[in-house]
């Protein structure tokens, strides 16, 4: 009987040279580019607050509302109204109103002249060519695009502005 010897060998196999590449289905590779795009829109400030102003006139009122657009949960704001009576007649009941479904979107809301009833502040007996301002301060409460109308009372015709603002966490 012979034995088989066993020949010294020099390792395993050497592996095939094979082409590396990333592989990436559809999904994966939009979801990448979305990722990549979010530090991009943060630099270019698409994630900070922001503010509107919008005008409305009729009758006897001139209204200028300057309003968050876009603000971050917990941020306080300010809403400004400026009312003015570009009639030639005095306006004895003249009212600012906010919609409560804009509104519940924010708390601590402190309002110069005071609100009177929810959302609503008086500005009694105006002259012709009178301004006044309103000021709301607001702080961001709930999550997500909020919006409302804002009117103005006591013209010869009510004026009403839409308003919109998105809070982000």
């Amino acid at each position: 009987m012979q034995r088989n010897r066993k020949q010294p060998d020099d390792g395993p196999p050497q592996p095939p040279d094979v082409e590396r590449k990333v592989a990436l289905y559809r999904h994966q590779k939009i979801g990448m580019t979305l990722l990549a795009l979010l530090p991009i829109l943060a630099f270019a400030g698409a994630f900070g607050e922001s503010r509107k102003t919008s005008q409305a006139a009729g009758g006897s009122l001139d209204v200028t509302v300057t309003y968050p657009t876009r603000l971050r949960y917990s941020l306080d704001e300010r809403i400004e109204v400026r009312v003015m009576n570009v009639g030639g007649t005095v306006l004895n009941r003249v009212r600012v109103s906010f919609d409560p479904d804009y509104m519940d979107g924010f708390t601590s809301m402190t309002a110069v002249p005071g609100f009177t009833r929810a959302y609503e502040i008086p500005l009694d007996s105006m002259a012709p060519g009178e301004t006044r301002i309103v000021r709301v301060d607001v702080t961001a409460r709930r999550y997500w695009k909020r919006s409302g109308i804002m009117s103005v009372s006591g013209g010869t015709t009510p004026l009403r502005l839409n308003l919109t603002t998105l809070i982000l966490p």
